[in-house]
């Protein structure tokens, strides 16, 4: 779950991964598991799913799929 704001905490509390950008309300960062570097409309989805694929040990696998369906002929 990614959030920012205080009505937030409790899903993240429940969620098995709370995700908050660096400009979130502190007390969300402070219940979160990890706060991207991105804040906010700058690419946090994208750097949730790459630490997410990262720490399953998956991304470049899913790299691989994703570019042969982009270039496949």
């Amino acid at each position: 779950y990614i959030g920012d704001g205080l009505i937030d905490i409790p899903v993240m509390l429940e969620s098995g991964l709370a995700i908050a950008p660096k400009n979130a309300h502190q007390p969300v960062k402070d219940v979160a598991d990890y706060i991207t570097e991105k804040s906010g409309g700058e690419g946090v989805l994208r750097e949730a799913v790459e630490f997410i694929l990262n720490e399953k040990g998956i991304y470049s696998e899913m790299l691989k799929k994703m570019e042969k369906k982009i270039y496949k002929s």
